[in-house]
């Protein structure tokens, strides 16, 4: 009977590890299974949150697609551009600068945030500071922690608070056309705002381009049509003179 009853006693203990090693190794699966969860749900917050950021890109490019639609000019199109993107990025103050035809050049076309009282250069020549570096090195430049009171940005309430100065070429074919002026809030997000600034300076590029083709073909046109009427007079003027010569040879003639 003692020999049974340790025999049972072995028997239970046995169970009871094996119990435990199922337990165990179940909690070692579930713990697997909890962690490659929770990856998957990470993941896909991510995925979701990409989607989402690529969504407001997408419409803020659409929608300044939408604002564009027209036969506009260069000053049109760097008013309606800056207004978007300000609006886009949630910027405190912009300029929007584009280069003169057939010179060296950029002027002021646009800007917004900035008090009547300052006067931002009203263009950008060659050697002017940073403005031109980024035009000449076609990359853009983020400049942080600035005084928004030193860069004549303010409020009725407050002007000191700190900003991040976004200067953004817009680049044609392998030519810079323009230059874009931000200033942000410290706390918004860089990468955000220059992926955004890379596309929707695309589109801007574009534009301009386009507008300053027409303002070519129109001012060709122009001096086509001036020169098709002097040609015109010239000719009027020469059948006169062929006409007077007719008839000073008649009256010889008739003499």
């Amino acid at each position: 009977k003692e020999y049974m009853a340790y025999f049972f006693i072995f028997i239970g203990l046995s169970i009871l590890i094996y119990i435990f090693f199922k337990i165990l190794n179940f909690l070692k699966v579930l713990k697997v299974s909890i962690a490659e969860s929770n990856e998957a749900n990470s993941s896909l917050t991510e995925m979701t949150k990409q989607v989402e950021h690529d969504n407001v890109i997408l419409q803020s490019i659409n929608r300044l697609d939408e604002d564009l639609r027209g036969d506009y000019n260069e000053k049109e199109i760097a008013i309606i551009g800056l207004k978007n993107i300000c609006q886009s990025t949630k910027a405190l103050a912009g300029t929007f600068y584009i280069k003169r035809d057939a010179s060296e050049d950029f002027l002021l076309l646009a800007k917004q945030g900035i008090p009547n009282q300052v006067k931002p250069k009203s263009n950008i020549q060659i050697g002017d500071g940073i403005l031109y570096d980024v035009i000449n090195q076609q990359s853009m430049r983020i400049i942080r922690n600035v005084n928004a009171n030193e860069y004549h940005v303010s409020t009725s309430l407050i002007n000191e608070f700190s900003t991040t100065v976004y200067l953004t070429p817009i680049i044609y074919e392998n030519e810079t056309i323009g230059i874009i002026e931000l200033a942000c809030q410290s706390n918004t997000n860089e990468e955000n705002i220059t992926e955004y600034l890379d596309k929707i300076c695309k589109i801007l590029a574009i534009n301009v381009k386009v507008s300053q083709a027409h303002t070519r073909m129109a001012e060709l046109y122009e001096e086509l049509q001036q020169q098709t009427e002097e040609l015109e007079a010239q000719q009027e003027d020469l059948r006169t003179t062929n006409e007077e010569l007719n008839h000073k040879t008649n009256l010889l003639e008739a003499s």
